[in-house]
């Protein structure tokens, strides 16, 4: 039986430690809130319930912080409010109650208005309102279609404007 000797383990450990520190070092923290998501233009997978889904709201929240986890630095903070949403495509009240699925068309495309602050070493660097639309979300659709997890277009949006302003920063 062969045991490594204390120089292997040393070089070991080091190595293992140092990708440790490589993950932590972006580590930065992403919160999210919602205002009044009651009152939001359109934010229910169906018709019936009134105000915002409990699942469209923690999709995009768990879809952010993750955003956030990969791209934010060590040192940085990211508050994300989010003030409206409008979810791609529609439910058609004539389609009848045994119809739930959101009908997607050129004129329904996903829009999120928000604010964010994001602070650096506990300074703010950039305080900003955005509403964010993919006016053409059908015609760059076609590796989502058959995606079975939730909000697969508002996903992709969020994805693409949070890449442009903080990942590559």
């Amino acid at each position: 039986m062969m045991y490594p000797s204390s120089r292997r383990l040393a070089l070991l450990a080091l190595t293992a430690a140092m990708l440790l520190s490589g993950l932590n070092a972006v580590a930065g923290e992403t919160k999210v809130g919602f205002i009044q998501p009651e009152n939001f233009t359109d934010a229910r997978l169906n018709r019936q319930a009134p105000g915002a889904d409990a699942i469209v709201l923690a999709t995009l929240e768990r879809h952010l912080q993750q955003l956030g986890s990969r791209c934010l630095h060590q040192g940085h903070s990211l508050e994300i409010r989010i003030h409206d949403i409008d979810l791609a495509g529609q439910v058609e009240w004539w389609q009848g109650p045994s119809r739930q699925n959101r009908t997607m068309r050129e004129i329904t495309w996903p829009r999120i208005m928000l604010t964010y602050v994001l602070q650096r070493d506990g300074h703010a660097a950039a305080e900003t309102q955005e509403d964010i639309r993919d006016i053409e979300y059908l015609l760059r659709s076609h590796h989502l279609r058959g995606e079975s997890t939730p909000l697969p277009y508002e996903r992709a949006m969020l994805t693409r404007w949070f890449e442009q302003r903080f990942c590559g920063k």
